[in-house]
């Protein structure tokens, strides 16, 4: 499989079904210990449509699982099944002014005889403030780096590269509800970056 095949699926794939991890390293506001999540993203020449739950485990510990269709705007090409699974662990104690989350995660894509493998590594860092005394509503930054690796693979041929990656967002929770806005971004000439933006409920 050449190089630029698997630029191609890393691109169509950049967007990961939202992720509905409920610590602020994650950019969802803090406060539960599950959620829900649907995504919208907007790679080049498609759109993203996603759903992903969350559910704590143990202390500190986070397991999310997702599911994404993404439809191209050309006419006559298939769109492309993802689901992908992420665990991410708060480094409590480590410092107080922030949330720190070492996480991986494991995602599969399949699209018109390509198939995606992608395995993030990084350590995220986020911050839920109060919007005013005496309300409900939250704002959330959050920065995720990470080091992406991706295989892709067609008929008898496949190919695997590693890449610096970088996510970034804000949400902004009202109650049990938020909204988020995100850009990520995989360090790699003719890789564009993806915007897309999410709505969700903490439980």
């Amino acid at each position: 499989m050449s190089r630029t095949m698997l630029m191609f699926a890393v691109v169509a794939f950049l967007i990961l079904p939202a992720q509905a991890n409920g610590q602020a390293c994650f950019g969802i506001p803090q406060g539960s210990t599950s959620a829900l999540a649907l995504g919208f993203g907007f790679p080049s020449h498609a759109k993203t449509y996603s759903i992903g739950g969350l559910t704590e485990v143990g202390a500190g510990g986070y397991l999310s699982a997702s599911y994404g269709l993404t439809s191209p705007d050309f006419a006559g090409l298939r769109s492309a099944t993802k689901y992908g699974v992420q665990a991410g662990y708060e480094l409590r104690g480590v410092n107080e002014s922030a949330s720190l989350c070492p996480s991986i995660g494991w995602a599969y894509e399949k699209w018109d005889g390509i198939n995606t493998v992608q395995i993030p590594i990084g350590l995220a860092i986020g911050k839920t403030f109060s919007v005013g005394e005496g309300t409900d509503v939250t704002l959330t930054p959050s920065l995720n780096p990470h080091l992406l690796w991706a295989r892709a693979s067609y008929l008898d041929e496949s190919n695997s590269e590693s890449f610096f990656a970088l996510n970034a967002g804000a949400a902004l929770g009202i109650g049990a509800f938020f909204v988020n806005g995100s850009i990520a971004k995989v360090f790699e000439k003719g890789i564009d970056a993806v915007f897309s933006l999410g709505l969700g409920v903490r439980m």
